[in-house]
Order: C-alpha cells, then sequence, then structure tokens
C-alpha cells in the first residue's frame, strides 16, 4: 500500500494529458440526500447547532421547495427539502435501487438494516456543496451530524452511507467513507491497541477520480497486505489508471504490478508505513503517449524516501478507512479471511 503518491501520480497524468491547455483541477460539485423517518422539518436553530461557526439563514424557493444555507469561509452547504413527500413512492424506489445490487452486498448486517429502515422514511433534504469537501472537514461533519439528528441515512452517487459517514452499500469505485473526516472523526467506543488490530492480512482497495478541465482520472489500488506483531509489513498488487477525454466512451488505460517491503507504526491515530524496497512490474499503457507517463507513475511507486501517513478511521474490527492528509478520502483495507485447507476424505 502506497498512499502519498497518489497526488504525484494524478499530477503527472493531468500534466502530460492537458499539457497544451494548462488546466487547474476545477472544484466538483457534491450532491446528497438525507433518508429520514422523522418528519418533522429541521429549523434555523437545530441547523445552527449543528454548523459550528456558520452562518445559517433560510429561503423559500419556487415550488415550495424550502432551502437552509450554512456558510463558513471555505465552505457552503445548501440543505433543501419540501415538506410533501410520497414517502411510499420513494420507498419502492429505493427498495428497487438496493435490489440491483449484488446478493452478496445485500446480506451484510449493514445492509439489512438499512433494506429494514427504508419502509420507515417519511421525508428527503437533499443536500448541495457547490464547491465540494472542505478540508476542514466542516461540511464533512454537517452532513453526518445532520443525518445522525434525523436517525437516518445518506446516499451520495450510487452509495448509501451511515450518519457516521462509513459506506454501507454501493459501488466499489466509490469512497468507502462520505468526505473528510475533519472535527467528526470515527472510531472504536473502546480503542484497540494497533499491533492487535492490524496483526495479520488485509484485503486493501484505494480509489480516487480526479476531473480537470479536459479529462476525468480514476486511480484503482488493489494489493494484499500484511503487517507483522515485529512491525514489519509486506504488500503485494496491481494499480489501474484510467484517463478519459470529454465524450469518449472509452479511456486510455495504464496499469503495473508492485511488490514492496518495510515497516509500520500507529502514532496518534495515523497508520505509518516505512517502504524499504519496492518493485514494479508488468507495465501497460493503452495509448502511446502514455507509456511514458506510467514509467514515471512506477518511478514514483518505487521511491522510499519519505513515510506513507494517513489517519485510521475505524468501522469495526474488520475494517479500516483510509484518509491521507491532503487527498482525503483514499481507501479501505478490509480484513482477509484465511484461507482454509481441504480436508482429506478421512477427516469429518
Amino acid at each position: 500500500m502506497r498512499i502519498p503518491f497518489i497526488q504525484h501520480l494524478i499530477c503527472l497524468v493531468a500534466v502530460v494529458f492537458v499539457r497544451a491547455t494548462a488546466a487547474e483541477e476545477a472544484p466538483q460539485e457534491v450532491k446528497v440526500s438525507i433518508l429520514t423517518p422523522t418528519g418533522q422539518p429541521v429549523s434555523v436553530e437545530q441547523i445552527e447547532k449543528l454548523a459550528t461557526g456558520a452562518k445559517v439563514t433560510r429561503t423559500e424557493e419556487p415550488a415550495g421547495t424550502v432551502r437552509f444555507t450554512a456558510e463558513w469561509p471555505d465552505a457552503v452547504v445548501h440543505i433543501n427539502f419540501k415538506s410533501e413527500y410520497d414517502h411510499e413512492t420513494q420507498s419502492k424506489g429505493a427498495l428497487g435501487f438496493v435490489s440491483r445490487f449484488p446478493e452478496e452486498n445485500r446480506e451484510t448486517g449493514e445492509a439489512k438494516q438499512l433494506i429494514k429502515f427504508i419502509p420507515s422514511i417519511r421525508q428527503a433534504y437533499g443536500v448541495v456543496l457547490p464547491r465540494g469537501f472542505d478540508r476542514k472537514g466542516n461540511a464533512s461533519a454537517l452532513l453526518r451530524d445532520l443525518a445522525k439528528h434525523l436517525d437516518g441515512y445518506l446516499i451520495s452517487k450510487s452509495s448509501f452511507y451511515d450518519s457516521r459517514g462509513f459506506r454501507v452499500l454501493g459501488h466499489p469505485f466509490e469512497s468507502p467513507f462520505l468526505g473528510f473526516s475533519g472535527r467528526g472523526i470515527s472510531s472504536l467506543d473502546k480503542p484497540i491497541p494497533a499491533k492487535e488490530l492490524l496483526a495479520g492480512s488485509w484485503d486493501v482497495t484505494l480509489s480516487i477520480n480526479q476531473a480537470v478541465e479536459d479529462a476525468a482520472m480514476h486511480l484503482w489500488l488493489q494489493s494484499v497486505d500484511e503487517f507483522r506483531a515485529d512491525g514489519s509489513h509486506r504488500s503485494k498488487g496491481t494499480a489501474e489508471i484510467t484517463i478519459t477525454p470529454p465524450d469518449a466512451e472509452e479511456g486510455f488505460a495504464m496499469s503495473f504490478d508492485f511488490e514492496s517491503t518495510g515497516r509500520w507504526e500507529e502514532k496518534d491515530g495515523k497508520l505509518v508505513m516505512h517502504s524499504e524496497k519496492t518493485t514494479t512490474a508488468n507495465h501497460k499503457a493503452a495509448d502511446e503517449e502514455l507509456k511514458e507517463v506510467i514509467e514515471e507513475i512506477a518511478a514514483e511507486m518505487r521511491k522510499t524516501t519519505d513515510p506513507d501517513v494517513c489517519w485510521m478511521l475505524v468501522r469495526d474490527r474488520n475494517l479500516i478507512v483510509l484518509e491521507e492528509n491532503e487527498t482525503g478520502v483514499t481507501g479501505q483495507m478490509k480484513r482477509k479471511e484465511a484461507t482454509v485447507p481441504p480436508k482429506s476424505p478421512d477427516e469429518k
């Protein structure tokens, strides 16, 4: 698992692909819905208590929509709702949406709770973050605090999230945690020593989508990581990158395999990884112009001068969300189940 190199990777790809336009990263609008069994609408006073330090206003928009706006110097959140809500139609639609996910995803304890919750929905709030999530975490925290206040769930893109921000059901390419942790960082109620919590093997996935003026980029990194009690660490996996021009049906693909060894430690809720040796292999690029880029990306991956540092947002013993300081939530670690050897015919 290598995290800080992701930002370098995105910059490298952007420079090559949009070199002629010198395009800058554009702020991305974020849309979220909050589903709640509470029919009584929220008030300005309630939102002011949740949106610490923000200026909160209420306006009535056309077609009966009520809008609350919470504004900080570097973040704005719009909360919209209508007093009339057809809960029967909306509940059927939500259950239909859930039914399209694979059965094994719908059979988890968290997903079953969500399915049981949906018929109780009595109101929905549409939330818009015009400039996206701020790194201080104010917008993220307001989303989660409002969902908790309303005993509800959040929907963003194609995924459902609980009121703590953890993804309950959704697309694997989408973020496992909604927004930056900010002032609402999540952890276990009873802390577990890091060596006990991390010991063993984990399936790790890192995913990040980046938009610039003339391209959309997606990074998907998957690996198996082993954390040992003596502080040693081993990672082996594959990195895949796709860059898609505007109006293109398919993007340009790049990939490489990697393997690294090193050391790990936990400091103040952060996972710190010290890579001692990293190798890459099987470099592939679908476009001639990107062959040089994949070599540069692999070279970044092999650098071992700086440690990887990220927050650990712990949902339970078997799932940890990773949040890098600069890029926000990047991925998650799921505990890898041990392979059970087949029994011999004479064993019972």
